[in-house]
């Protein structure tokens, strides 16, 4: 699988809440860099946060606007919307639809990514 294909299969959970696919893609010690508020930065905490982003927007909807792939990481832009029906990261719901924009870069091994570093704006929630 190439490192595109697996950053993309990565992404998946966020819109179908499938987050057993983490325990093939990521490697046992991965490490999320920040971890996600109030999570541990390894795998539980991360796929709790996934499904914690998910039940905090109805309609929920992850879109990927670009992969770039250089050596041993993949950079992804990301699109994320929905309508913020509950607290996320501290920030309580609006309940109006919201776009919002995430940046994050992946350390990839020959079979698993190795770790995360992520950046969302979080600014339109507020």
């Amino acid at each position: 699988m190439s490192k595109k294909e697996l950053i993309t299969q990565f992404y998946e959970p966020f819109n179908n809440g499938d987050v057993t696919v983490y325990n093939r893609l990521l490697s046992p010690n991965w490490i999320n860099h920040p971890a996600d508020v109030g999570k541990s930065p390894d795998l539980t905490g991360f796929k709790e946060g996934v499904l914690e982003l998910r039940e905090s927007f109805n309609d929920f909807k992850l879109e990927i606007l670009s992969l770039t792939e250089q050596d041993k990481r993949v950079v992804a832009h990301i699109k994320m919307s929905g309508v913020h029906t509950k607290k996320f990261a501290g920030i309580l719901p609006s309940h109006h639809f919201v776009t919002f924009y995430g940046l994050d870069l992946h350390q990839v091994g020959t079979e698993h990514i190795l770790a995360t570093w992520h950046f969302e704006d979080l600014k339109p929630l507020q």
